[in-house]
């Protein structure tokens, strides 16, 4: 008789114990897809930044070429 109350609570706190996990495990998982989501748009950004700094390279080597062919016709 004992033995099978025994049983019965360990049952109970075991399933008990199955289902926390399962909410920590679900937590986890929704915790793993905000951080994902969040790489995604810093990825973005970094990709935009990115893009940003090559147009100004380009502007700037422009500019430069520009100045340099200034200086060049005015010494003449």
């Amino acid at each position: 008789m004992y033995t099978m109350l025994l049983v019965g609570v360990f049952m109970m706190a075991h399933r008990r114990s199955v289902e926390g996990y399962q909410r920590v495990l679900k937590l986890m998982e929704l915790k793993c897809q905000r951080l994902i989501q969040d790489n995604e748009v810093l990825q973005r950004r970094i990709e935009e930044r990115n893009l940003t700094v090559e147009f100004l390279k380009e502007r700037l080597a422009e500019a430069e070429m520009v100045r340099q062919d200034g200086c060049v016709d005015a010494t003449h």
